[in-house]
């Protein structure tokens, strides 16, 4: 490796920059990468939490050591599932034989039954760099709650869509609900079975077309698990549809366009009142409007035809992303969006 950087400083020394200079920039790399880094060594990587009830927070140490001969970085704590938060002072410099602590706490309120996750430690090692943490734990569930996730499936935008959940107790210990929180966008009726559970009734509320997801906390009686949260996912139809559901431009060379059709067909009549075009190049926003353009050609009210047009007249190139938004004067689907792709190519 040392005889690429005295190249190197060969190399610079030809230049009008004093080969001193240059020779001292070598150096100093050299000495930098021959500074043996440090080895973290942990007390132990597994923690098995054995037997605890849902709900309850769990907290461990990880202990470790720099056993290197040079100094140790932590740069990145990463859990497998997110659910666990870490403790650790990231960039702080261990010198060798210096002790830390890395604390784990992990809430299982949402897990039941046995559960394994993991935690990747990134440190400045040169090889190895990457040591993996293990949790284990066997979850007690003392509550159903029968479905765990609400499935709305399809739902019409100008309806009341309704689901009922039922929550009742595992074990001989007396369960109440005592309240729900949610959005504004739905109603929850709470009911006693009779049985010793519960009954949650969801009214979701006329709302805008699109991808529907919601959480809702049930408040319990239980101390150990005071709060369940419940998913709720749907699709909310609108009384417009379109085709296709996204459009796919391909490769746009420079100066040269693309052209698609598209269809908004509606069961009543309705007007498009405005466009909106965003739009990123490589990750980066632009000015949709310079890129993109629709040209309508209607045949009836309740049904708009037009062709999209994207072009490349800045000899732009990468991959393309965005959406067009329809604005239209309809009650129950004032907005359409509708995704687009493209590749722009010299």
């Amino acid at each position: 490796m040392r005889k690429y950087y005295l190249s190197f400083i060969l190399l610079m020394g030809q230049l009008s920059v004093g080969p001193q200079v240059f020779a001292e920039v070598g150096k100093k790399i050299v000495s930098d990468y021959s500074k043996k880094p440090g080895v973290i060594k942990f007390d132990s990587r597994l923690k098995n939490f054995g037997s605890v009830e849902r709900g309850e927070v769990l907290s461990h140490d990880f202990l470790f050591t720099n056993v290197g001969k040079g100094d140790l970085k932590i740069q990145g704590v990463h859990s497998s599932c997110g659910c666990a938060a870490t403790e650790i002072d990231q960039g702080k410099v261990y010198a060798p034989g210096e002790k830390g602590t890395l604390r784990v706490k992990f809430n299982t309120a949402n897990f039941s039954g046995k559960l394994s996750k993991s935690l990747t430690i990134m440190t400045n090692q040169r090889s190895r760099s990457l040591r993996v943490l293990r949790l284990k734990a066997n979850v007690r569930n003392y509550i159903s709650v029968n479905p765990p996730l609400v499935d709305f499936d399809e739902m019409h935008s100008d309806l009341v869509s309704h689901r009922r959940i039922h929550i009742k107790s595992l074990n001989k210990k007396e369960l109440k609900v005592l309240g729900a929180k949610h959005s504004d966008k739905m109603d929850v009726q709470l009911s006693d079975d009779n049985k010793g559970g519960w009954f949650a009734d969801i009214y979701l509320k006329p709302q805008e077309p699109g991808d529907m997801k919601e959480v809702i906390f049930l408040k319990t009686s239980l101390p150990s698990l005071p709060k369940v949260a419940v998913p709720l996912v749907g699709k909310v139809k609108g009384k417009i549809g379109y085709s296709p559901s996204y459009l796919e431009f391909g490769a746009v060379r420079k100066k040269r366009f693309r052209k698609k059709t598209l269809k908004l067909d509606g069961k009543s009549d309705f007007k498009v009142l405005d466009v909106q075009v965003n739009m990123e190049v490589n990750g980066e926003e632009v000015d949709g409007m310079d890129f993109l353009s629709v040209k309508f050609d209607d045949k009836s009210k309740n049904e708009h035809k037009m062709a999209i047009k994207i072009e490349n007249p800045k000899k732009l190139k990468g991959s393309v992303y965005g959406d067009i938004e329809f604005l239209t004067d309809h009650p129950n689907h004032k907005k359409i969006k509708l995704d687009f792709f493209a590749f722009f190519k010299n």
